[in-house]
């Protein structure tokens, strides 16, 4: 052969070789061909890895069938007594199942009948200890021919629940291969060799409790969902398949007999430099190779005696304990060594408990509505029917609290505030408390969210109980502490102090309490809970609750860790020389108690300043430094037209010099209004978006309600999920003991569809929810409840129904709602004397009337209905009902196929039978202006800036245009107009 020639093709193949995959067995901990089986019931069919054979108690060695992707298949007949399952013998090291540590891949062929039901569980890996509500990893059917990719940890917390794209129950044989790469909290799945889906989420070893693999069924201590149809060539990976690796097993299948491989680190120990005297933590490592491995833990190069598994733990720690860890792993192929874990277990610094405090409420002085924080001003504001009072304390005085009032105290934090202090990794809080065990939940210290009910750090007492009671919950809504109680008693009526130590331990919250001085327990917290008030003597979601009834003394807030020492040192007096942390002036709230009024009608303006201010001034109103007790002001105010309120606060002092901070509120006015009608809202003075975010209407669910415009500029409001609910306080307007009112409101049906129950619920009510069930179960006040297929309906109708008499089925009305058209619809209230009320004869009354807009006259649908609000339910969260209805609310069901709302309004006495304005927008019209200002032009307008390059263009607004908007001089012509927000 010619030597060129046949160097050409050596370079050929070197260039080929170089290309070459690594070996796709390496890894590989479980490959079960399912091509041959022994036995029936039980039937077994062989591992040819490690021996980890697969055994069905019910199955039949005729259930492997000719027919698979590579050789014979095994069949299932989709009952709960056909499944395969390999159980892992405690202690012992398969490797298996692969997802309960460190990265891993699962591949296997499937071929599935085609309208499975729901959850159908092809393969599993889970526990043999749990049923329903069981930590697992799944691919399952979705109901609707795809496959489901599922996760839920050990503390029942779905981390994973994604879809994938590809139609897969199709009678027909697919390639699945789903990866987990530990180091980026990543998975992804591939469907016959190509991407389908992927998502991002974290778990660690210390989430997982699986100790058995299942085909055919979800595998756990019962068997659940099964799966019809056949499946082949199943193999678990403990590390990360790259595509090449998945098609290669897709078309090659895998090579048998499988070789040893050497072991490998697939994740390295990740170490701590936080830890104090006395902490607890476990390294831990994770390695492939062939089975079995062998573990050794070393410290500084030394071996660690005993230490001979993949995790050490490091217990009640000294200082001894500092130094570099890594972790050995030997098989019969040899052995590799991890990287270097550093571990440093830290001295306490010398006690100074006014080290890192951010706020300080000795609890001994009210100041108007206020009680002062003597380090930052955070001054909390006191509520209830009746506010809380000061009484003899711990320490000087103290605040007490009665649940009977819904007393609580809160400071709502603006974004520069130190607090809520959950939101840092290290803190302590500090609470003096003496109470009795309560009627109901009773928390006495609580950091919250008004926007998203999740949210929530609480201390306190559970029901009955004379035990301290421990809460969090995320923003996702899992609850890593759920009401975890103490051994030591508080609820004795003598003074305990509690104090909640928490800090980051090498990524995860922990936290420490301590009770009179004495260490009570640890807690395992979490991160991703994002308060923003803190309060004392409830718990304070947008509708506190829980209320606390007792004495609460020296509320204290640190930023950093206490030590054990300086924690006893709280037991032995109250701060003395508190740090002042003169803090940037800031307006902490500036609001009218409503979004808009009828024209010649009035509200309130309310504002919160720090008390320190020297001045406050309203324009166009002027100075309001006089009303302005500790901080907080109002002042009635009655525009002729929509008005810019701007607040001005002046501090001057020493250190800062004089500052100034402004706020501003519209009031919008609403001409032609009819007599005796007060406006609750109108919507058409928000923008776009999420009602909630306007700050007037509180949304239960933080974002379910939603400000649409559809056409003509008018705002309508619309509900967007199914658990939807937003309420609106009446202040001024509350319907009182013995009066009677109307409420109107405006209602568009979208669609009339055949489709699942779809119901609305508005209504008025006393009741200061915190859940959106709370309405939507009834039990409310006067209600109507529009919707669509209900149960004994016919299908696809819009129809209004109500309750007549507390827990009664719903009453419809026969009038069939047209879609897109508008009604209006009037509920005439009379709210009867909580004393003079006998159920059921002498509840509240409603009437409801409808008019399609632009008929004449209206029709009576339901006449004098008993309201359905039952006066002796004392809800756990919210308590008995009270006498004043002092809220709106709108709630709905779907979030498809809605109805849209508009035009609130209350009458202001008796019963109205108007019609309050005629329907449409009631905003601010847009304008538009040019002026020629020095040597530049500029757009001055209300409303949206637009602009195109022909006067019949294509308009877009203009990013960012505010008033005036200087008019560039250069470039392309421009045309501008200015439409609705």
């Amino acid at each position: 052969m010619n030597k060129r020639i046949l160097l050409h093709i050596i370079a050929v193949l070197l260039c080929a070789a170089s290309t070459l995959l690594a070996d796709v067995r390496e890894g590989l901990v479980a490959y079960w061909p399912l091509n041959t089986a022994t036995g029936d019931a039980p039937t077994t069919t062989p591992d040819v890895v490690a021996g980890n054979d697969l055994t069905g108690p019910n199955k039949l060695a005729a259930d492997i069938v000719v027919g698979g992707k590579y050789g014979n298949c095994v069949q299932f007949a989709g009952n709960t007594s056909d499944f395969l399952r390999f159980t892992n013998a405690p202690g012992s090291d398969t490797g298996l199942p692969v997802a309960n540590n460190g990265s891993w891949s699962w591949s296997l062929w499937m071929k599935g009948a085609s309208n499975q039901t729901d959850q159908t569980t092809f393969f599993t890996e889970s526990s043999s200890g749990n049923s329903s509500g069981n930590p697992r990893f799944s691919m399952e059917g979705n109901g609707g021919n795809k496959v489901r990719y599922f996760l839920r940890d050990i503390n029942g917390t779905v981390k994973n629940s994604v879809v994938g794209a590809k139609v897969v129950f199709n009678d027909t044989w697919h390639h699945i291969a789903y990866t987990y790469d530990a180091n980026l909290g990543k998975l992804l799945v591939y469907v016959d060799g190509q991407p389908d889906c992927t998502n991002t989420f974290t778990y660690t070893k210390n989430l997982a409790s699986w100790n058995q693999v299942g085909i055919g069924a979800l595998v756990r201590n019962n068997i659940a969902v099964p799966f019809a149809g056949y499946i082949d060539d199943v193999a678990l990976w403990s590390r990360v398949l790259s595509q090449a690796e998945v098609q290669d097993v897709l078309s090659n299948s895998i090579v048998t007999p499988v070789p040893a491989f050497a072991p490998v680190v697939t994740a390295n120990p990740v170490g701590v430099t936080n830890l104090y005297p006395g902490d607890s933590f476990t390294l831990s490592g994770a390695a492939y190779g062939t089975r079995p491995l062998f573990y050794q833990w070393l410290k500084n190069g030394t071996n660690v005696p005993g230490a001979t598994a993949t995790s050490l733990a490091l217990t009640s720690v000294t200082t001894n304990e500092t130094g570099q860890y890594q972790l050995v792993i030997t098989n019969s192929g040899g052995s590799t060594t991890s990287l270097v874990a550093q571990v440093t277990v830290n001295s306490y610094a010398s006690p100074n408990l006014t080290n890192g405090i951010v706020a300080y409420w000795p609890l001994d002085a009210i100041t108007g509505v206020k009680t002062p924080d003597l380090v930052s001003a955070y001054d909390l504001t006191l509520a209830g029917t009746v506010n809380p009072t000061l009484t003899s304390g711990k320490w000087g005085s103290a605040m007490s609290f009665n649940s009977a009032s819904s007393q609580y105290a809160r400071r709502i934090h603006t974004s520069g505030d130190a607090l809520p202090i959950y939101r840092r990794t290290n803190f302590t809080v500090s609470v003096w408390v003496k109470a009795t065990p309560p009627a109901a939940f009773n928390w006495f210290f609580s950091e919250a969210s008004m926007v998203n009910n999740n949210p929530a750090f609480a201390i306190g007492q559970n029901t009955g109980s004379d035990k301290l009671n421990t809460f969090v919950r995320t923003d996702s809504g899992s609850v890593p502490i759920n009401n975890v109680a103490s051994t030591t008693v508080i609820g004795d009526d003598a003074w305990h102090n509690v104090v909640w130590v928490q800090r980051d331990v090498g990524g995860t919250p922990k936290a420490q309490v301590y009770i009179d001085g004495n260490f009570e327990m640890n807690l395992t917290a979490a991160y991703g809970v994002t308060p923003n008030n803190t309060s004392i003597g409830c718990f304070g979601r947008a509708t506190p609750n829980g209320f606390f009834t007792g004495l609460l003394d020296e509320v204290v807030i640190w930023e950093r860790p206490l030590s054990p020492t300086e924690v006893t040192m709280v037991q032995t007096g109250y701060i003395t020389n508190p740090p002042v942390r003169l803090l940037p002036l800031a307006i902490n709230s500036f609001k009218a108690d409503l979004p808009a009024v009828a024209q010649g009608d009035s509200t309130v303006l309310r504002w919160d300043v720090p008390a320190n201010v020297t001045s406050v001034s309203i324009d166009p109103i002027g100075t309001v430094t006089g009303q302005t007790v500790a901080g907080v002001g109002s002042t009635n105010v009655s525009p002729s037209k929509t008005t810019a309120y701007v607040l001005t606060a002046t501090r001057i002092t020493g250190a800062l010099g004089t500052e100034i901070v402004k706020a501003t509120n519209v009031v919008g006015v609403v001409p032609g209004v009819a007599s005796n009608w007060g406006l609750l809202d109108n919507f058409d003075f928000y923008n776009p978006g999420f009602l909630a975010a306007n700050g007037w209407w509180v949304d239960l669910g933080g974002s379910s309600v939603s400000v649409v415009a559809p056409t003509n500029c008018n705002r309508l409001a619309k509900t967007v999920t199914t658990t939807a609910l937003a309420y609106l306080k009446l202040n001024t307007l509350t319907v009182n003991s013995n009066q009677a009112r109307t409420l109107f409101f405006r209602m568009i049906p979208e669609a009339n569809v055949d489709a699942s129950v779809l119901r609305h619920y508005i209504g008025i009510t006393d009741r200061p929810g915190n859940f959106e069930w709370q309405y939507k179960g009834g039990n409310i006040g006067p209600a109507v409840y529009p919707t669509i297929n209900d149960a004994s309906q016919n299908p696809g109708d819009w129809l209004i129904g109500a309750i007549n008499v507390p827990y009664s089925a719903m009453t419809y009305a026969t009038n069939v709602l047209q879609s897109n058209a508008v009604y209006n619809v009037w509920i005439d209230v009379t709210n009867v004397f909580i004393g003079d009320r006998v159920y059921p004869d002498n509840y509240d009354t409603f009437s409801v009337y409808i008019q399609k807009d632009g008929d004449v006259g209206r029709a009576a649908l339901f006449t004098d209905f008993v309201s359905d609000r039952d006066l002796l339910f004392n809800d756990s969260l919210t308590g008995l009902p009270t006498d004043p209805l002092t809220r709106i609310y709108l709630g709905g069901s779907r979030t498809d196929y809605s109805s849209l709302f508009d035009d609130f309004y209350l009458s202001k006495s008796g019963y109205n039978d108007t019609v309050p304005r005629a329907f449409g927008y009631g905003g601010l019209a847009p304008t538009l202006q040019m002026q020629w200002t020095g040597s530049q032009w500029q757009a001055v307008f209300q409303g949206k800036l637009q602009e195109a390059s022909a006067v019949n263009g294509t308009y877009t607004e203009v990013s960012g245009a505010t008033s005036p908007y200087t008019i560039p001089l250069t470039g392309e012509k421009k045309f501008y107009r200015a439409v609705c927000y």
